[in-house]
């Protein structure tokens, strides 16, 4: 038996994991795209929006199955997406422009908006919480990417410089200490988190102190070489003043 058929029927009995979920994700999404490619014009633009200017995922999507989204595609999958759509721009079917940060962005925030908005109209839906007993945000942004949490580094800047993502977070926040929503315990994660953070917290209070000293160590050196300088300055100055005073006392010696 193949590994995709294993994978499938895994997905089908419910025992398959997060990692192995990804692997059969991404060879349906590799198959859909090859099979893609090989249809002719007319029919591969079925597969972009109206203007031809981006593929429309969602279709994509609905074609791999597995329980797969856009928002998975967009941010798991970039590598296939990127080939598949340079593909179709050297074919001439996808007109596509370079896209600003601030788009990106935009795009980013829209469906992470919907990705939570859709999980808080699910009453069933697990919301990940951590040691305070609050939304554990990593783990949220963990399965907005579809990655392993433990491969998650940092959380996204959106959660807290949007303010509506800011809003619906806090939402969560209190619906989970009202009881509101069920939840499923990341606290041995969140609080190895907050140990590193309190270890690198220290570890950078140590090096602006090391900083701070080095830059007085400097500051202190520079004075000391600015006092040597002058008083350098004042021994040349009198030792000049010197031959000069002998100077007029051996010609004034000479005329008498």
């Amino acid at each position: 038996m193949s590994n995709k058929l294993q994978l499938i029927e895994q997905y089908n009995d419910g025992s398959i994991g997060k990692t192995a979920l990804g692997q059969l994700r991404r060879m349906m999404l590799n198959a859909v795209l090859s099979d893609i490619s090989r249809l002719p014009d007319n029919e591969v633009i079925k597969y972009l929006n109206k203007k031809r200017s981006k593929i429309e995922l969602k279709s994509i999507a609905d074609k791999v199955g597995y329980g797969i989204e856009p928002v998975n595609i967009r941010q798991t999958f970039k590598a296939e997406i990127s080939g598949f759509t340079q593909e179709l721009i050297k074919r001439g079917l996808l007109k596509v422009g370079e896209k600003s940060s601030v788009e990106r962005n935009s795009e980013t925030v829209t469906a992470l908006k919907e990705f939570i908005t859709k999980r808080l109209q699910n009453e069933k839906y697990e919301w990940p919480v951590n040691l305070k007993g609050l939304l554990y945000r990593k783990a949220l942004w963990a399965y907005f990417l579809d990655t392993p949490v433990d491969e998650v580094k940092y959380v996204s800047p959106l959660f807290s410089r949007d303010d509506e993502v800011r809003e619906l977070l806090e939402v969560i926040d209190i619906k989970i200490v009202n009881g509101e929503v069920k939840t499923i315990s990341y606290v041995a994660d969140s609080a190895l988190d907050e140990m590193q953070d309190t270890m690198t917290s220290r570890a950078l209070s140590t090096l602006r102190q090391e900083m701070i000293k080095t830059q007085n160590k400097l500051m202190a050196s520079k004075e000391e070489n600015r006092q040597l300088k002058r008083e350098i300055k004042q021994y040349e100055e009198e030792k000049k003043r010197m031959l000069t005073n002998n100077k007029s006392a051996f010609k004034a010696g000479s005329i008498h």
